[in-house]
């Protein structure tokens, strides 16, 4: 882990970077988990644990995962973004995809995980 710009804290492994941080929002905090690179086979055993230790002890009301910077996804790299969505909301947490590049949302559709997509305007 290093600690990056204002308190975000970075972890990498292969071509993979996990961001974290907290985004303060009025009455609620919301986490905010900045992906890059790919995430596939080689990387989503890692992501999944990764997500279930974090979001497994986290007190929010929200959870977005921004995979603007993600270059690459195959369907292991679905799974772990999918499993997350499920602990998340086995604890009461929202969770949500936000700012797909479009062959991101293409291949989350296609593997009927389009629901993980937050798709209102702006989002």
């Amino acid at each position: 882990m290093v600690m990056g710009p204002q308190g975000c804290e970075e972890w990498k492994f292969g071509n993979l970077v996990v961001k974290i941080r907290m985004m303060p929002n009025p009455g609620d905090r919301i986490l905010v988990i900045a992906v890059s690179g790919e995430i596939d086979i080689a990387n989503a055993a890692f992501l999944s644990r990764w997500f279930f230790r974090v979001v497994g002890v986290t007190h929010v009301a929200q959870v977005d995962i921004d995979v603007s910077d993600v270059d690459f996804c195959d369907l292991e790299g679905v799974r772990a973004l999918f499993s997350v969505y499920v602990l998340a909301g086995a604890r009461g947490i929202e969770c949500q995809i936000v700012n797909p590049r479009p062959h991101i949302a293409w291949l989350l559709d296609v593997a009927d995980a389009g629901a993980l997509i937050d798709r209102r305007p702006g989002g």
